[in-house]
């Protein structure tokens, strides 16, 4: 799994029109090994039909999917909040 994110986003990541999305949303797609984004349609037309992901990985639809995303999420800013405040401590006691 590990390994499919980072090849995903390394290879996806600039993919995406948004300057912030493209890293994460690319290797989340690896990560769950799903294709996202798909089809996004404003006012009526067409702006993008570009899925993020394996071309070989079904895309992400069902509740199960949507609730490993979460997961995904909620680990990956927990362990960035857990790392932070480590770095802080260490910082402050030495």
């Amino acid at each position: 799994m590990r390994r499919e994110a980072w090849r995903v986003g390394l290879r996806q990541h600039g993919l995406l029109l948004g300057p912030n999305s493209g890293w994460s949303e690319a290797a989340a797609a690896g990560a769950l090994q799903r294709q996202i984004v798909g089809p996004i349609w404003r006012a009526g037309v067409l702006v993008t039909d570009l899925w993020v992901g394996d071309a070989s990985d079904p895309p992400l639809e069902s509740a199960g999917d949507v609730s490993r995303a979460l997961l995904l999420a909620v680990a990956s800013g927990l362990a960035i909040a857990v790392a932070s405040v480590v770095i802080i401590w260490v910082q402050r006691t030495t």
